[in-house]
C-alpha cells in the first residue's frame, strides 16, 4: 500500500499554485496559498466545499499526517479495536482516507476490506492512486465510491464491523445536509445492519456544536432499543470534553519532509479533536 509520504509527494507534484491568485478561486482573499480558502471553508456556517483541485492536493499535504495519527493513536489506546480478525471498514465522507492510513499503520498485518465514500469527485485521482497501490496485496481490498452511501449500501454485499465518520459531522451543513436526517438514515440503513461487537468511530473537531451532535446520535441510538451501545470518549489537546480520556501523545507517526512542511504549513501534531468509540452489542434473544 502506498505510504503517507508517497501520497503527499504525489499531491505535492500535482499542486499547481505559485505566488499568483488562482483564477478559479472563489475566495477573493486568496493570496496564492490554499490556507486562506481553508479558513473560509472550515467555518462552521460556511456553505463552501473543496471546490478546487489545488485545495485537494493542499489538503493532503497539510492535514493527512495529523488526521491519520489521530486514528492511529485511537487504535493503540482503545484495545478492543485491535481484536478483530477481519476489518470491514465503511468510511463516509472519506476524503483522502486518513483513517485508513492510521489503521493500517497501527495494525500493519491485519486483513482490511475498506469502502470509502465521498461525493466530491475531485478526490478521484487520490482515490485511484491509493486503490491501485494494493492490487497485489492479499491483505488489502480498498474501494472508493463517488456515490450516495445510503442509496448504494444495499448493493455492496458488504457488512461493516467498523463505521468511520471522520470530520464528517462538522462538514454536513456545507453540503446542505440536515444533521438529524443524516443520523436517522445512518442508524436505519447502516448501523442497524452492523453485527454484534462492531464499532462506530466519530472523529471530529472538538467544538461544542460537533460534540452536541455526537450526543444527539448517541441518544437516538440508545432510544431505538435494538442493541446496547457502549461509549468511550477521547480527546487530544484543546477544549475540555466531558467524561473524555486525554490521549497520552499528540505526536505524528511519520516525520514531515522539510520542503512539505514549509510549503504547506503542515500540521505537526494531532489537532483539537474529539473522538467517540461506540461498541454495538446485540441483546440476547
Amino acid at each position: 500500500m502506498i505510504t503517507i509520504p508517497e501520497l503527499v509527494e504525489y499531491s505535492n507534484n500535482l499542486y499547481g499554485r505559485t505566488d499568483e491568485q488562482c483564477v478559479t478561486c472563489l475566495n477573493p482573499n486568496c493570496a496564492g496559498r490554499c490556507s486562506k480558502c481553508f479558513n473560509a471553508i472550515h467555518g462552521f456556517y460556511s456553505t463552501r466545499d473543496y471546490d478546487c483541485d489545488n485545495l485537494i492536493y493542499h489538503y493532503v499535504c497539510e492535514y493527512i499526517y495529523a488526521k491519520s495519527a489521530e486514528i492511529y493513536h485511537l487504535f493503540n489506546r482503545h484495545l478492543e479495536l485491535r481484536a478483530l480478525e477481519h476489518y470491514r471498514i465503511l468510511s463516509i465522507g472519506c476524503g483522502p482516507a486518513s483513517e485508513l492510513f492510521g489503521i493500517c499503520n497501527a495494525l500493519p498485518e491485519v486483513l482490511v476490506d475498506y469502502k470509502g465514500f465521498d461525493l466530491n469527485h475531485r478526490w478521484g485521482r487520490i482515490h485511484t492512486t491509493i486503490s491501485n497501490s494494493v492490487h497485489d496485496d492479499p491483505n488489502r481490498n480498498i474501494e472508493f465510491y463517488c456515490l450516495n452511501t445510503f442509496e448504494e449500501f444495499e448493493n455492496l454485499d458488504f457488512t461493516p464491523n467498523i463505521l468511520v465518520l471522520s470530520y464528517l459531522i462538522s462538514h454536513l451543513p456545507k453540503a446542505g445536509i440536515d444533521v438529524n436526517d443524516f443520523l436517522l438514515n445512518l442508524e436505519q440503513i447502516i448501523i442497524d445492519s452492523m453485527p454484534n461487537n462492531s464499532f462506530i468511530i466519530l472523529n471530529d473537531t472538538n467544538h461544542k456544536i460537533v460534540r452536541d451532535n455526537f450526543e444527539v446520535s448517541l441518544n437516538s441510538l440508545n432510544n431505538r432499543g435494538r442493541a446496547s451501545y457502549i461509549t468511550t470518549r477521547y480527546r487530544f489537546k484543546g477544549y475540555c470534553y466531558e467524561r473524555s480520556i486525554r490521549h497520552q501523545t499528540d505526536a505524528l507517526f511519520h516525520p514531515i519532509p522539510l520542503h512539505i512542511r514549509d510549503r504547506f504549513e503542515t500540521w505537526r501534531e494531532c489537532g483539537h479533536t474529539a473522538q467517540i468509540v461506540i461498541k454495538k452489542e446485540l441483546y440476547d434473544n
